[in-house]
């Protein structure tokens, strides 16, 4: 009988965010991947759902390409480093270990399946109670 190994953090990996919302996410890991379309780069940047509620411990991707890279604007600023306005580099893998909030809703991918997309970056915001 045909067996699958499965841990916590794929069932997590699974779930879907049914409420688009602002979510506080810590970014667990930096990587780099080539684009299965064109071979240009993805930078990956592993983010990990740590608001209470639902969704905590939830992974969440954020792909950025290097054809498109005004899209780490807000994820930089986010992040704490603000990126020049004549231009420069960037670097990822100072953002490790950062908490910031992310705007999450779903998306279709190429297939027409549901995901989750972070869409928005901000700086994190401290609820007090």
């Amino acid at each position: 009988m045909p067996k699958m190994r499965y841990s916590a953090e794929d069932l997590l990996r699974g779930t879907l965010i049914e409420a688009a919302a602002w979510y506080a996410l810590r970014v667990e890991g930096i990587r780099e991947e080539e684009a299965k379309t064109d071979g240009s780069q993805n930078v990956i940047v592993d983010l990990l759902i740590i608001s209470d509620g639902k969704y905590k411990g939830v992974p969440v991707p954020r792909y950025f390409n290097e054809k498109a890279p005004g899209f780490i604007k807000d994820f930089a600023e986010a992040c704490g480093t603000p990126l020049i306005e004549g231009g420069g580099n960037f670097e990822f893998d100072s953002t490790k270990g950062k908490t910031i909030d992310g705007y999450i809703e779903q998306r279709k991918d190429e297939k027409g399946n549901l995901q989750n997309s972070v869409a928005r970056f901000r700086k994190h915001i401290v609820e007090t109670g």
